[in-house]
């Protein structure tokens, strides 16, 4: 994921948050983070991470985040991971929430689960959608797609992909979740 984002990010989103690995990694070259998730829990153990690490540019807001409390256009990049997976009337508000928030000029980066790997990493109640699905989400809200990348990493447990695991489970199986770099 790092390397779909660019270097230097001015107002960064991570649009349901929850233990925040992602952001903990951006915050470091953003000059604003924001957290935003609509569980409790995930907000207390935020706060409690942000004092630990003791990072002064992020922000921790607890919102539901298919109706974000942003004015339109603030943010430069979101991130939104593990998410469009509760029903394409779900994805459809999420969808539109984050292209309201990202600035003309921004860029998200969103995955969806795919529909044929299913597996053990989901609950029942969630979907996967097939590729054609995700795309066709991603262009009716009007986000242009700039990149694709199929992920393994719930397989092998190796989140860059590097060990030889990746590598076989790539041959022989499909990816877990599809990551989508969009802009505006």
């Amino acid at each position: 994921m790092d390397k779909l984002l660019p270097s230097k990010i001015e107002k960064f989103i991570d649009v349901s948050a929850g233990s925040g690995r992602f952001t903990f990694e951006v915050s470091s070259r953003a000059d604003i983070c924001v957290l935003c998730d609509i569980s409790v829990d995930s907000v207390l153990y935020l706060t409690k991470k942000v004092k630990e690490k003791n990072r002064k540019n992020i922000l921790i807001i607890r919102a539901d985040y298919t109706s974000q409390p942003f004015k339109e256009g603030t943010f430069d990049v979101c991130v939104c991971n593990d998410t469009l997976i509760y029903g394409p009337e779900h994805e459809k508000k999420l969808l539109s929430s984050i292209y309201e928030i990202v600035g003309k000029d921004g860029v998200s980066i969103l995955d969806f689960s795919n529909k044929y790997h299913r597996g053990f990493y989901h609950k029942p109640y969630t979907f996967g959608y097939v590729i054609v699905d995700m795309i066709r989400m991603l262009e009716a809200t009007g986000f242009k797609i700039k990149k694709i990348v199929p992920l393994y990493y719930e397989l092998s447990r190796d989140l860059e992909e590097r060990r030889i695991l990746s590598k076989l489970i790539k041959l022989i199986l499909p990816p877990t979740r599809y990551v989508f770099k969009v802009a505006i």
